[in-house]
Formats: structure tokens, sequence, C-alpha cells
């Protein structure tokens, strides 16, 4: 089974090499988390101050408009703005990325214009697959977080910041569905299920995989408290780099490998 996974990302790999613009989408959205990020943290100052900061005043108060208190609120922030970067940027980037591949699966050098008209026709059949996931992603790393209160584990914390991706072993057919067979919602995602099916161990341990990235950051988010009390506030946007960094991968990583085992065995040209 690994062994498989392993081919798959080699083959991934000798891709990248080949058309390395396939990664392009992937650092669009690095960059865009980046800038983003930037921007949070300048909310205090002019001129994003005139902007961002009455928001900031009146959901959690004066103080977090001064430091070090606007580097803690930083994280919450990012999060919220990540949502909205993702459903505008982040769908579409996916799809532009799926559209690439398939292209060069087929042979053919990959080009970003032709499939950027094609996932912005396809734009709100896929915002509807990301809202799926993010919702069920949204519940359970509610239930989880109830469980942790009670019970500090690093397991715990492993799962609730393991929660949207393994979420995404249930839906990650669904966008490959949807930009390759140009299937609509419904069709998409009864397309996603009946494949799963079939190769569900491999998609689970090409998914697995990856996460175990997230175990030294989980390790430095434990020790962030102490560290901040150590060292500087400042810690806290290296956590956040981190964790931008490590998602990217995450996400290339099992995007191509679902992308190229869904073109694999599923679809005929």
């Amino acid at each position: 089974m690994i062994k498989s996974v392993i081919l798959i990302w080699k083959e991934c790999f000798l891709m990248f090499k080949r058309y390395p613009r396939i990664l392009s989408p992937f650092f669009v959205v690095l960059v865009t988390n980046i800038l983003i990020l930037y921007i949070l943290y300048l909310i205090p100052q002019k001129p994003i101050s005139y902007l961002l900061a009455p928001p900031v005043r009146v959901f959690w108060g004066e103080k977090f408009l001064h430091y070090p208190f606007n580097l803690f609120l930083l994280p919450k922030l990012f999060y919220y703005a990540n949502i909205l970067s993702t459903s505008l940027i982040g769908v579409l980037m996916t799809a532009l990325a799926i559209g690439m591949i398939k292209e060069s699966y087929l042979g053919y050098i990959p080009t970003i214009g032709k499939n950027l008209f094609l996932s912005l026709r396809k734009y709100f059949t896929l915002l509807m697959v990301w809202i799926v996931i993010l919702v069920l992603s949204e519940t359970l790393t509610r239930i989880f977080r109830s469980i942790e209160y009670r019970n500090h584990s690093l397991f715990i914390s492993y799962l609730i910041n393991s929660i949207g991706i393994f979420i995404q072993l249930f839906f990650i057919y669904t966008m490959p569905a949807i930009v390759v067979e140009d299937r609509k919602f419904f069709s998409g995602l009864k397309e996603n299920f009946s494949f799963l099916k079939n190769v569900f161990l491999t998609t689970f341990t090409f998914i697995l995989l990856p996460t175990l990235f997230y175990f030294p950051l989980l390790g430095f988010n434990k020790l962030l408290p102490s560290m901040i009390e150590r060292f500087f506030p400042e810690v806290i946007i290296i956590f956040i780099l981190a964790s931008i960094f490590i998602s990217t991968i995450i996400d290339i990583l099992i995007t191509t490998a679902s992308t190229l085992i869904f073109l694999k065995k599923r679809v005929n040209f």
C-alpha cells in the first residue's frame, strides 16, 4: 500500500520537474496567505488601521490593537481571513492545479489561462463542495475541542488540527470529478463515493502520511506560551508562517496524488 503511494508521489515529483508551472497555483495560495498575515500584523498601524482596527475594537477590545496583545490575536484573525481567502482564491487555485495536472498526464504542456477560465466556470459548484467540507470540519472540531477541555493530550490536539484534512478523505475525488469530467455538484459527489470505495486504503494512506508533518508543529504549539515568556511574542508569527508552509506542502501532495489516482483508475480518454 505504502509502496503504491510512494510510486504515485514519485510520479508527482517527476511531473513537477518536467512542468514546474503546475506548482504555480499552490505558490499563489502561499503568497496570498503570507500577504494576509502581513496585513493583519499591520492592523495597529496606519493606513491599515482605518479599515481593520474598528472591527477588532468592537469584537475583541482596544487592548488588542496594541503590542503585544495584537500578536496574541493574530492566530484567530488569520484563521478567519484564511477561510475567506480559501473560498475566493484557494478553491480556484485547486481547480486550476487539477486542470494542469490533467493536461500534463495526457502529455500536453499545462496551460494557466485555459484552465483558469474553466475553473471560473465551475467555481460555484466547487465552492459548494468546499462549504460542505468546511461545515463538517467545523462541527467535528467543536466536538473534539469540548473533549480537549477535559483531557489535554497531544493526540487530541493532533486530531483537531487534522480534522479538515481527514474530512477531505471522504470528498477528495469530488473536485477532480467536477474538473476532469465536467460533472455537476451531486453527480460529482456520487462519482466521488463510487470511486473512493475502490481505493479507500490507498487514499487513506496518502492522506495520513503528509499529516505527520503536523507533529513538529503541534509540539511547537504546546511550547508556544513558554517560548513567548522566555523569548518574545513574535514567535507567534513564526508559528503561523510554519503552519502556512506545512499546509502548502500537504496541499500539494494530497491534491496532486488524488488527481493522478483519479486519472489513472477511473477516467478513460
